[in-house]
């Protein structure tokens, strides 16, 4: 049965795991640049964005528990946040939606401009 989150440990979803993950992608970083960066051990990286999350959650389903998704120690999620958007990576809610955005370099403003022409249809 999963263990339920701790003192001191949240409870993350899959999409949430997946939106720090695609932070540390946007940056080119590997986990392990992501764990020097935060003070955090490759392992704990590995571990949040493990593939197993996808096992756990198959097997709960078929003992009929619901998902709370899986505990991490909330300050390691702060320190690895924390370095993302030291490099320029931030997130974001409002309520009904989240997402993530990037600083861009100023040799980013040609593609911007096309992306807008391409979303604005």
């Amino acid at each position: 049965m999963a263990r339920t989150a701790r003192k001191g440990e949240i409870s993350m979803s899959r999409e949430a795991i997946g939106l720090l993950k695609a932070g540390r992608n946007a940056l080119h970083w590997s986990q392990d640049d992501l764990a020097d960066n935060a003070g955090v051990s490759s392992a704990t990286v590995k571990r949040i964005e493990s593939k197993a999350e996808k096992i756990r959650k198959e097997a709960l389903k078929e003992l009929g528990i619901k998902d709370r998704g899986a505990p991490i120690r909330q300050e390691s999620i702060e320190m690895m946040l924390s370095a993302l958007e030291k490099a320029g990576v931030s997130f974001w809610s409002n309520g009904r939606e989240v997402g993530m955005s990037v600083r861009a370099g100023s040799q980013d403003q040609a593609f911007f401009d096309i992306a807008k022409k391409v979303t604005a249809k």
